[in-house]
């Protein structure tokens, strides 16, 4: 098979609109897509049109924000996380309600598959060694009976069986402080406002933590281009600070770059 040199790489949500309208027309099976396609689909009119096209959509490499899952389900469309899989294949889950798309309930003597306690209450998604193991670690590393994904989970509040997916343990952000917080989830939840582009926030071994803000073009001042802009950081600061800060958990200092 011959690669398409005309597919945009990495692939964009506007790629996927384009092709939308040569794909068969009625019922389809879906679309696997990382959040970050799913977030730009799902933010304007002809991306949702082009979501509605599909029976589900599925999303991988890290956890989808909740704006952005429920507006999806709210168009009939089934969100599905195949988050953990990518090591160690799809590991068997029971069917819920399309509204708990964000979570899921793992079935007992799965393929070796378990939660082992990680910190606090977060549990790590890890395999044993079954016999003649055909899965990808266990190849690699014959002396291994322990394969452990690193993706984390965390139990559903007042649902007892659910799991809700926490981040991986290499998205925790640890202070000098020994405070220990999930880097990614926050970043999703400030990346879902339109104003903001992309985000980072760091901090390992500080005392506090930093957010460095990329603003989309809604929060740009008219005719002012991308590069350099340090002299419009403070008007920035001004007008996107106080929106960010009311859609985040970590306490620290807050510096808005571009």
């Amino acid at each position: 098979m011959l690669p398409v040199k005309s597919v945009p790489r990495p692939l964009t949500a506007d790629y996927v609109k384009a092709i939308a309208k040569y794909g068969p027309r009625g019922q389809r099976n879906g679309l696997f897509l990382v959040p970050d396609i799913l977030r730009g689909l799902a933010r304007d009119n002809e991306g949702r049109e082009c979501l509605k096209l599909y029976d589900w959509v599925a999303f991988g490499g890290s956890p989808l924000d909740f704006e952005t899952g429920d507006a999806i389900t709210a168009m009939g469309v089934r969100v599905q996380s195949f988050i953990g899989s990518t090591d160690t294949g799809l590991y068997n889950i029971l069917l819920n309600d399309p509204q708990d798309w964000n979570m899921h309930r793992f079935l007992e003597n799965n393929h070796g598959f378990y939660l082992s306690h990680y910190h606090d209450d977060l549990y790590e998604l890890a395999v044993k060694r079954q016999p003649d193991d055909p899965r990808p670690p266990f190849l690699i590393d014959p002396t291994a009976d322990v394969f452990y994904t690193r993706d984390l989970w965390r139990a559903a509040p007042g649902r007892e069986g659910f799991w809700m997916n926490a981040g991986r343990v290499d998205d925790f952000v640890k202070l000098s402080t020994l405070t220990k917080f999930n880097a990614i989830a926050i970043e999703q939840k400030i990346e879902a406002n339109a104003i903001v582009a992309k985000c980072v926030i760091a901090g390992d071994s500080r005392k506090k933590p930093f957010i460095l803000v990329e603003p989309s073009a809604e929060a740009r001042p008219p005719g002012i281009l991308p590069r350099p802009q340090i002299p419009h950081l403070p008007s920035y600061n001004q007008r996107t600070l106080p929106r960010l800060q009311k859609r985040q958990n970590a306490a620290g200092d807050f510096f808005l770059l571009v």
